[in-house]
């Protein structure tokens, strides 16, 4: 599977290196400073996994191999770097994939161009923040505006255009809808195990559903393909947002983060919602009060930890998201019969390594 994936990967570069091409060389020097670090952010890196499954999804719909599939499937590339733009400056994260993240790129160009100075607005405190976030903002709309443009221009029939982009934009509207719950969820602490995982389905299902189904319409596949391979991609992808929460915690994961940072932003993983069920008082009294600590230590961390494990809060999700990888099998099966032997086998495997997955 890995090598598969990495085979990909190196496709799906290659055609973002071409598309990054296209979109530089501005007149404006900031116009061509700003698009230099769009292409940067672009290109760093990352599994690539949602233009993947749009490839993959096509090939097993179509039984073809096409170059032309390539545009629409970067276009998820480029609708997942926009989300993790506006993620990074809502959870005031400076780093993404091991480099600075997109409002900490603009943060340091500003402060190398101009003088600081402090600003009394009503939301921010210093000019080079209040530059910073409202630049990366518009980075990451322009990017969802070349998610169009990649969808627009591919080299398929305009009735296939038009559906792939009604997906697109019906997709949009519900990862934001998640991210609204994901950010109101951090401040109510009854959220509930059904709270969170309709929130994990709009917020990251979506995108991995929407990535296979793209592939599936410009495919031409049939109705109830097309529904089945939508919610293949939900219920993996549950799991898949399932085992980021658990990765958070563990160091032998490497998830790339500090130990915890889940914990420090004071976040409602399934962790925390399992964990403060069946914690004791005193239990329950030492997570809340380490919960959005930003300057907690790891010792602190460690001890939330623990109680997570005493608690069986990490067990119990390790089940859960082996449930969903279930419930996504059944949907595999379902369509077994309009899909390649090669699709339906690596459709398997992705749904398998979405729970196996380390850093």
């Amino acid at each position: 599977m890995r090598d598969d994936l990495k085979r990909y990967q190196k496709i799906v570069n290659k055609e973002l290196e071409r598309l990054a091409e296209t979109i530089g060389k501005k007149r404006d020097p900031f116009l061509n400073h700003n698009y230099g670090l769009l292409s940067e952010y672009l290109l760093r890196g990352g599994k690539r996994l949602r233009a993947i499954a749009c490839i993959k999804s096509y090939e097993a719909f179509s039984g073809k191999k096409e170059k032309r599939i390539l545009i629409p499937a970067i276009s998820l590339e480029l609708y997942h770097a926009a989300s993790l733009v506006h993620d990074d400056i809502m959870d005031e994260d400076d780093i993404r994939r091991n480099k600075a993240s997109m409002h900490k790129m603009h943060q340091d160009w500003f402060l190398r161009q101009f003088r600081e100075k402090k600003y009394n607005g009503n939301i921010f405190n210093k000019e080079s923040v209040r530059f910073s976030a409202s630049a990366a903002i518009i980075q990451g709309n322009i990017m969802f505006s070349l998610v169009l443009r990649c969808l627009t221009n591919c080299d398929f029939e305009e009735k296939l255009k038009n559906e792939a982009l009604d997906l697109i934009q019906r997709s949009y509207r519900k990862v934001n809808d998640g991210q609204l719950l994901d950010m109101v969820n951090e401040f109510e602490l009854d959220v509930g195990e059904k709270e969170y995982i309709n929130m994990a389905a709009l917020k990251t299902g979506n995108l991995f559903a929407t990535s296979m189904e793209l592939g599936a319409i410009l495919a031409k596949a049939n109705k109830e393909s097309k529904r089945l391979i939508h919610d293949f991609g939900i219920n993996i992808a549950i799991a898949f947002q399932i085992q980021d929460d658990i990765m958070d915690v563990d160091e032998s994961m490497k998830k790339g983060n500090t130990l915890g940072s889940d914990i420090r932003k004071g976040k409602m993983t399934l962790l925390m919602i399992n964990a403060l069920k069946t914690a004791s008082q005193k239990q329950k009294e030492y997570i809340t009060g380490v919960s959005g600590m930003t300057n907690a230590t790891k010792s602190e961390i460690l001890k939330v930890v623990r109680i997570f494990k005493e608690t069986r809060s990490i067990d119990r999700a390790k089940e859960l998201a082996e449930k969903y990888i279930g419930r996504g099998k059944s949907c595999l099966k379902g369509i077994k019969k309009d899909i390649s032997p090669e699709g339906y086998e690596f459709f398997t495997k992705l749904a398998e390594y979405m729970t196996k997955r380390v850093i």
